[in-house]
């Protein structure tokens, strides 16, 4: 995310023009096209309102980007790593994901 900040892009790791040159080939990191996510690919994200690496503008923009609508979880207590680390993650979090991805299953499985 760190491109996202300075440049307003979503991008690879911005590393510094010397190592972008040795890992990319390239002085600037390569940018994520997300428009070239299918429509038919099922997008859930999580975000959380204390999040200092992924701040709201940087979530808006890459929503922006998006050329389908994700499936949303916010979470207002979680930071970055809590949507990983927190007690209540499965709760909070894991379970709606899970119903996320028993919705896709049972509609393959309905057109199959």
């Amino acid at each position: 995310m760190h491109a996202v900040i300075q440049k307003g892009t979503f991008a690879r790791y911005d590393y510094g023009i010397f190592k972008h040159y040795k890992l990319y080939g390239q002085t600037t990191p390569p940018v994520f096209d997300l428009g070239r996510i299918p429509d038919s690919f099922p997008l859930w994200m999580g975000y959380g309102g204390q999040d200092c690496l992924a701040d709201p503008a940087d979530f808006n923009h890459t929503l922006r980007e998006l050329r389908d609508q994700a499936k949303l979880q916010y979470v207002d207590r979680y930071g970055h790593d809590d949507f990983l680390y927190d007690i209540r993650a499965k709760e909070d979090v894991y379970d709606d994901l899970i119903g996320v991805f028993k919705s896709i299953m049972g509609r393959q499985s309905a057109t199959a």
